[in-house]
């Protein structure tokens, strides 16, 4: 069977479909349970297309929290920005979301983590 050969726009597709798929799988299974298996079914690839890509799961986490990084600056600098809030409830909210908040898209705890904590 002949291989597919992606455009380089289709590949920065499936590299984001990478990034935003291994945050995903770290806010609803946690590091240690997110397999590179998991993680190409979610992106639709083989896992030998994958390490055209990131040569481990480790390499990947590394990019996936800095795609994830201007995220969280935006949401720190609306919350600063909010005037009905003080800056000690700006703080607040934003380390609560950035711990419990897989549902705003914003966490960066696994499940475990967040069981460690409560």
């Amino acid at each position: 069977m002949a291989r597919k050969s992606y455009s380089e726009q289709e590949r920065e597709q499936i590299r984001d479909k990478l990034l935003i798929a291994m945050l995903q799988c770290i806010a609803e299974r946690g590091l240690i349970h997110s397999s590179i298996d998991v993680l190409c079914e979610k992106a639709g690839i083989s896992k030998t297309f994958f390490y055209r890509f990131f040569s481990s799961k480790e390499e990947l986490v590394l990019h996936a929290l800095l795609f994830q990084q201007p995220k969280l600056l935006s949401y720190a600098r609306s919350l600063m920005d909010n005037t009905d809030l003080s800056w000690r409830e700006s703080v607040k909210t934003f380390l609560t979301n950035c711990c419990y908040g897989a549902k705003t898209g914003v966490a960066v705890l696994s499940i475990e983590d967040e069981k460690e904590i409560r």
